[in-house]
């Protein structure tokens, strides 16, 4: 059973790692308070994380309306797109 269908422990680390992702990004907001920050990741297909990571910022302190949290274009890919960018600069 997993969280969507109620499993107790399921949804207990879903909130533990959106506790966790909300935090980094708060320190991430106050030391270098960036205009935007953007996330990809398989976690990002969830059709709910925006909303449930905003709740975890709202919670400490972070208001989305004055910061921009959006998914990454190419959401699970982001990396695989950040390595080969990196591989294409690096050989000039």
């Amino acid at each position: 059973m997993d969280a969507e269908e109620g499993g107790i422990l399921s949804k207990h680390i879903i909130h533990n790692f959106y506790q966790y992702i909300a935090q980094g990004i708060s320190n991430l907001k106050w030391i270098f308070d960036p205009e935007a920050i953007y996330i990809g990741g398989g976690i990002t297909n969830r059709k709910q994380f925006l909303g449930e990571l905003n709740e975890h910022l709202f919670y400490l302190g972070i208001d989305n309306k004055k910061f921009k949290i959006d998914i990454c274009h190419f959401k699970n890919n982001a990396g695989l797109v950040g390595a080969l960018y990196h591989h294409i600069h690096a050989k000039n």
